[in-house]
């Protein structure tokens, strides 16, 4: 079942309805966002197979126009997500929707498509579901920390940065190295004249 309350930590058993509900949200989503050029992606880790995830849906919709946001957010905010602005992080703008129990279910990220948010979101994700042994060493780690903060969100997501970090790194040396041309990595290249070390 989706939805947890806000500050909560809560892992649950990979659930392939996850990519479903992503699916529907996406349709809904792209109904709305129709007249702008967006990508919507299902990033997180519900979006990776076999992950230990919190039951909410992590959405990226990326924006070829930045210039776009002021446009979209009331349309976003029509189908029932609420914003908050992150003034003080990369991805300035995030936002939940919730379910009747007051429980959110949907995150969603705007952000410019092809930025380094973006990237990050799409080169994790492709990573640990191109390498197994990745998405095991992860729930590993995320189970360790919710038993040490399962009342503390925040320090069990700062526990998970340094991971998710280097599996970045090892992402970017990985696909830039062998020059893979598949799916799995044409996010990657769309940005393939940006500096690795702008994705740092």
């Amino acid at each position: 079942m989706l939805g947890i309350k806000n500050g909560k930590v809560k892992l649950s058993k990979f659930n392939k309805n996850w990519h479903k509900r992503f699916l529907k949200e996406k349709n809904l989503l792209s109904n709305v966002l129709k007249d702008f050029n967006v990508k919507i992606e299902h990033i997180g880790s519900t979006s990776i197979i076999g992950a230990r995830a919190k039951p909410i849906i992590d959405i990226s919709v990326g924006l070829k126009n930045i210039d776009d946001l002021a446009k979209i957010i009331p349309l976003i905010t029509s189908i029932g997500y609420v914003f908050r602005e992150n003034l003080n992080k990369p991805n300035p703008y995030f936002a939940r929707k919730y379910n009747l129990f007051h429980k959110a279910t949907y995150h969603l990220h705007l952000e410019s498509c092809c930025g380094k948010s973006w990237q990050r979101h799409i080169l994790f994700r492709d990573y640990c579901n191109s390498f197994p042994e990745v998405t095991i060493k992860y729930n590993h780690l995320k189970q360790q920390l919710y038993k040490k903060y399962k009342n503390n969100r925040h320090e069990y997501q700062q526990g998970k940065e340094q991971f998710i970090d280097e599996a970045i790194e090892q992402a970017i040396k990985y696909f830039n190295e062998t020059k893979v041309t598949n799916e799995v990595f044409s996010h990657y290249l769309l940005w393939k004249t940006k500096t690795i070390s702008a994705l740092r």
